[in-house]
Parts: structure tokens; sequence; C-alpha cells
């Protein structure tokens, strides 16, 4: 098939059709990125506006940072959690980043389906350590599966320490495999 997602996969057909999936995303990983996140089981954030900027009464230091972490098929180099991580920075007027798992856009798309969680983790972890601005904690956000790397280094690591865990559409127990595979 010409993507992963047109057949329904029998079971002795599920090496192959995996083996073919892994051989694309190494071949071409940027395509391979696409179709991920133009599947139907990709969770990719819109590109925002906010109607009103620098809204918060807090006073300039007065707030912690806001972390952002995307969901299955949505990468931190997408225009969507871009503008999400913008425009919520500059509503509240704080540091505002989201930490992707990846180097560039296509690392972090086919990460958030391959690598498992707990090195997800230990990669926002890191990240976060290397990160000036977050040395004092921060707020965190996590649209769908981005909520399980969140939780995950509040159990794991949580210094810095994070202040509050905003949770949007967080799947409780994640994906098992791939659907229909």
């Amino acid at each position: 098939p010409s993507s992963i997602f047109e057949c329904e996969f029998a079971a002795d057909s599920y090496m192959v059709h995996f083996n073919a999936m892994i051989k694309r995303s190494k071949s071409n990983p940027a395509a391979f990125a696409d179709e991920l996140r133009d599947s139907e089981f990709a969770a990719v954030m819109p590109t925002l506006k906010f109607s009103k900027r620098g809204a918060s009464t807090a006073k300039s230091g007065d707030t912690l940072p806001l972390v952002f972490l995307h969901g299955m098929g949505d990468s931190c180099f997408n225009k969507g959690m871009e503008s999400i991580t913008e425009e919520s920075g500059a509503y509240m007027g704080v540091y505002s980043v989201c930490i992707p798992t990846g180097d560039t856009r296509g690392e972090d798309t086919m990460n958030g389906f391959f690598m498992d969680m707990d090195t997800n983790v230990d990669v926002f972890a890191e990240k976060v350590a290397a990160d000036p601005l977050l040395a004092k904690g921060f707020n965190c956000v996590g649209l769908s599966q981005g909520n399980n790397i969140c939780r995950g280094y509040i159990q794991r690591y949580n210094s810095p320490a994070v202040n509050t865990h905003l949770s949007i559409h967080g799947p409780v127990a994640g994906v098992s495999s791939l659907p229909h595979c």
C-alpha cells in the first residue's frame, strides 16, 4: 500500500507492513513524518491566534514559564505547535517553549509513534535541565500523548519542578500499538 493506514493488516502480514513502514521512515524521514502527521491517527494542533495579548496582570518575573508537549503525529516544529506556544507566552507575558524529543520535524514526529515512553521522558528531562530559563520551575501543558511525558517527568524527575500540569485530552493508558495492526 502507498500509506501505512490504507489497509487492514492480517496477523501474518503485520511484520511485512511494519518493516516496510520502518524502511520508508529511514529512506525519507520528512515524507514519512508528513504521512504520519496527515494520518487519521495523528493529534496535530491547528494554527491559533489569540484575540488579546498581554492580558496577564502578573508582573514580569512573577510567573513561571510554560512548557508545551505535543501529541502523536505532531511536532514542536509544526506551525500549530509553534503558534500555541508563541501565542500563549505572549498572552501570559512569560517565556514559553515547546520541547521536542527529536532534533528535526521528522524525528520529532516519528518519536511520537516509535520512541518508547521511558526514553521520551528521559529526553524531555535532559532538555528541561539544559534550558536555564526553566531552572526555577515551570507550568507544563501536555496535549494528548504529551501528557504522558509530562506525567512521567513529574514522577521520575520533577527537578526543576512542575508547578501546574495542564492535561488537554490526555490518554489514560496511551496507545499499545498502531491501529489496524
